[in-house]
């Protein structure tokens, strides 16, 4: 068999080292390309991860958010509710006032004649009458309270013969009309209202 020549030594030693060279390259690719895949994989679930972690609070704070509204909400609901039935009340009292004519009459009297008596002592320093003025529909309401009190306070009023624009209740005023006491109904509900509100709130929404 012939020996093989420099020309083929060459060759073969050149296929060899390329073929060796090839292999290492392709060990050093694939060590490399695995390293930077599990390099890639890591960042991935680093980032994933944050991710996450970012769309865990956002959606914590998202969540925290309806929440307070809907929170917000239910509350401005309630009080709109509790200011709805406190109205109700309001305006049931007037018209439990104005009714008070026909379905208690005896009643009605007597609280007119109660507040004669306390616009009289609010105006105990006014000298003179005092003029007694009321609705139309209270004119014999008034005489008839006014008929009832003692001789040393009837002695000092006047039942006006001229009415007055009001649902109820009374106008008390100077004779000389340098002093007014409103004791009308929508007054004394305004006036009142504050105080109105809060006992029935206690009652009604007592624990809530």
């Amino acid at each position: 068999m012939a020996l093989p020549d420099a020309v083929e030594l060459l060759c073969f030693a050149v296929e060899k080292r390329a073929a060796s060279e090839s292999e290492k390259i392709r060990e050093q690719a694939r060590s490399e390309y695995e390293r930077l895949v599990e390099r890639g994989r890591q960042q991935l679930k680093r980032e994933f991860e944050d991710k996450k972690l970012r769309l865990k609070r956002q959606a914590f704070q998202d969540a925290r958010r309806v929440v307070d509204a809907a929170e917000l909400r239910s509350r401005r609901m309630v009080m709109a509710v509790r200011e709805e039935i406190l109205d109700a009340v309001i305006r049931a009292g007037r018209q439990g006032l104005e009714a008070m004519r026909e379905e208690e009459p005896g009643r009605y009297v007597e609280l007119l004649q109660g507040m004669i008596t306390n616009a009289l002592h609010i105006m105990k320093d006014v000298r003179g009458s005092v003029v007694i003025r009321g609705a139309v529909q209270d004119r014999e309401f008034i005489s008839q309270a006014v008929s009832v009190l003692p001789q040393e306070i009837r002695g000092r009023l006047k039942v006006s013969e001229e009415p007055v624009d009001i649902s109820g209740g009374i106008l008390a005023a100077a004779d000389n009309g340098r002093q007014l006491v409103d004791l009308s109904f929508d007054t004394v509900l305004k006036r009142m209202e504050p105080q109105i509100r809060a006992l029935v709130s206690e009652r009604l929404f007592r624990g809530d």
